[in-house]
Order: structure tokens, then sequence, then C-alpha cells
């Protein structure tokens, strides 16, 4: 006997949804782009009810800027992926996130949060494009600009800058590596060398060390 009865063929699996991420892609890097473009310093996209919320500070206002299409925790995945993050830790995390811009470098630093509706992230946008600015720029006062001057100059010794979130620290910091670099003529002397230990990755000085946060205790 022969069975004329087909079986009905069976469905291929779906394997993932490659355009799906290419448009979250997409989606986040036209963000990024448009948030720099409108001089934002910070980049946030926070879970709301009505989905994820991207929004951007400018002058130190707060503006919305869209609620994203795609589903948000996809996105947050895809953000915490860039800036090598774990979505699934349910603690704080910080990471760094390369993106171009114009053709310029950017290295955001991101702050990962969890929250009840999912993964809030804030992307810090670098103060400038990575050329640390001079210690006549800083606009210190005339006896604190000598006192730095001098202990910049001096053979050994460690300058601590301290200030309040946002206060200038690591532009000072950088400042004060970038006078070190012009005093030795940019090179790097036999017995003298500089390190960093800050909280913003994206300053560079040449010649200098900048020690990543976190792994030293």
């Amino acid at each position: 006997l022969v069975d004329v009865h087909e079986e009905p063929p069976v469905a291929a699996s779906d394997g993932p949804d490659e355009d799906a991420d290419v448009r979250v892609a997409e989606e986040l890097d036209e963000i990024l782009h448009r948030a720099l473009s409108l001089g934002a310093t910070t980049i946030q996209f926070a879970p709301q009810s009505r989905g994820l919320v991207a929004r951007c500070r400018i002058d130190g206002s707060l503006h919305e800027l869209e609620t994203l299409a795609s589903t948000p925790s996809v996105v947050t995945a895809e953000l915490a992926a860039r800036a090598g993050l774990d979505p699934s830790v349910r603690e704080p995390q910080m990471g760094l996130l390369a993106f171009t811009h114009d053709e310029r470098s950017v290295d955001y630093e991101v702050s990962a949060v969890p929250t009840t509706l999912g993964l809030q992230l804030s992307l810090r946008v670098p103060g400038h494009d990575g050329r640390p600015s001079s210690l006549s720029e800083l606009g210190l006062r005339s006896n604190t600009d000598a006192a730095l001057r001098e202990a910049l100059r001096g053979p050994s010794g460690v300058v601590v800058v301290c200030g309040p979130p946002v206060s200038g620290r690591t532009t000072t910091l950088y400042a004060a590596l970038h006078e070190v670099g012009t005093v030795t003529g940019g090179k790097e002397e036999e017995g003298r060398a500089g390190e960093g230990r800050g909280d913003r990755r994206s300053c560079r000085a040449h010649g200098r060390t900048s020690i990543v946060p976190g792994l030293v205790r």
C-alpha cells in the first residue's frame, strides 16, 4: 500500500533576525549622531511604560529626542554589548563605547543602572576632542597656577586633583600632563614618566599612561 497523503513540510526554525539587528544599530547610531550634532553632553536611554525614551542634556537642560520604536530590551542589550557591559547583571556598571562622528573618534563613558522597567543607560560625552587644554586656559588663580607649575617641574612627586563631578578634575589633570610634556619637549626623559588615574579615558596625552578606573584598589 502506498500512502498518498503527504506530510506537511516542516517549517524551518527562525534564526536571529538580522534585519531587526541592523535596524536597532541604525536607530542607535542616528540618535548618537544627532545628539553630538546638537552639542549634547549626556545621552540617556530611560525605560518607561511607553517604551525606551532617548534624552540628551544640552547646556544643562534635559531634552527628549524620541521614543525608540524597537523593543527596549533589544536596544539596551545592543548598547550594553557595544560598551562591554553585561545587560543581565543586576547592579550598576561602567563601560566605554567607541564611536565615530564626522570623522572624529569619540569615546562615550557609559553607565548602566537596573530599574524596575529595565536597564537604564547614560552616555557621557567628552567635553572636548581629546586634546588637553593648557594650564593657562584653565583660569586658575595666579597663586594656584604658580604653585601647580612649580610642583609639575619637580623631579618626582604626586599631584592630586580633587573636586565634585563635572568640576574639571580630569581636564585639569590632562592639562597638567600636557604642561609636563611641554616642559620636556614632548619627550620621555630618562627617569621621568607620568601616569594619570582619572574617570575619563577619553582624554589622552602623548607619552603618558592613563590607568583604567576600577583596576586599582
